[in-house]
């Protein structure tokens, strides 16, 4: 006698097919659609971080500058070329007209010996139309003196006529400079990143990828609130930063950001 057997039928096993490959592609919708969202969140995250950081730099040196003193040289929307202080000292002993000679009291870092630096004569203290900064560059310098019992340096300029017709009195700055230029620059991998170089020199990506042409743009206003371009002027500076991804977000469109601060300058 044959045994009955049971097994699965045609019907049966179409629907079983069916509903697995409804349940798997449910389960592959569900990870794809995470996938996507934590793509474009990473993104995100990644494009605040980048207008953090580009804010970071670009706030923290153009605090320091004085358009008072000479220091914008060049300014645009969309480039910016300062002179930005590295090292500072005080005069700290009285000088008289036609030395290149002074003492410095050490301020933080020491001033190089090949430095350019830019000298603050105050000459007439009562009188604000006659001071002047010097622009000169160290020659020599010696570490081991004082002022006060206070670390400072002997400091020696190049060009001494400079300061035949002016005095620099005890208390006057001293500022070691360099030239620095800021704008989008269109890095190797073929995208657009905060640079800054030197005067002569090469960009320097600091931050990216930022979206082209508008990533970095810079607006110029003066005491009373007013645009201005006279570089003298200038005495609060806007920053807008604008980042840039490939990666599509939830409404369709690439994952960016943007922000905007305005930086006071120094005086």
């Amino acid at each position: 006698m044959r045994r009955a057997r049971s097994g699965f039928t045609l019907v049966e096993l179409l629907v079983v097919t069916v509903l697995g490959a409804i349940l798997i592609a449910a389960t592959l919708q569900v990870m794809v659609t995470n996938q996507r969202t934590y793509t474009a969140q990473n993104a995100q995250i990644q494009g605040q971080q980048s207008l953090r950081a580009a804010m970071d730099i670009l706030t923290q040196e153009l605090r320091e500058v004085s358009p008072g003193g000479l220091d914008i040289y060049q300014m645009s929307s969309i480039r910016l070329r300062i002179r930005a202080s590295r090292s500072f000292g005080l005069i700290c002993h009285d000088t008289t007209r036609g030395t290149a000679t002074f003492r410095a009291m050490k301020v933080g870092n020491w001033i190089g010996a090949t430095d350019s630096v830019v000298v603050f004569a105050d000459n007439i203290g009562e009188i604000a139309t006659d001071d002047d900064w010097i622009t000169t560059v160290v020659t020599s310098r010696d570490t081991t003196r004082t002022c006060a019992g206070q670390p400072a340096q002997r400091l020696t300029f190049a060009n001494a006529t400079a300061f035949s017709a002016d005095s620099v009195s005890s208390g006057a700055e001293v500022r070691a400079f360099t030239h620095l230029v800021y704008r989008l620059f269109l890095y190797t991998d073929g995208q657009w990143y905060l640079g800054r170089r030197t005067n002569p020199g090469t960009y320097v990506p600091l931050v990216g990828p930022l979206a082209y042409p508008n990533g970095l743009l810079f607006r110029f206003f003066d005491e009373d609130g007013n645009e201005t371009s006279t570089p003298a002027a200038v005495a609060q500076i806007e920053i807008t930063v604008r980042t840039d991804s490939d990666v599509i977000g939830s409404t369709g469109e690439p994952v960016r950001d943007s922000l905007t601060v305005r930086v006071y300058t120094r005086n």
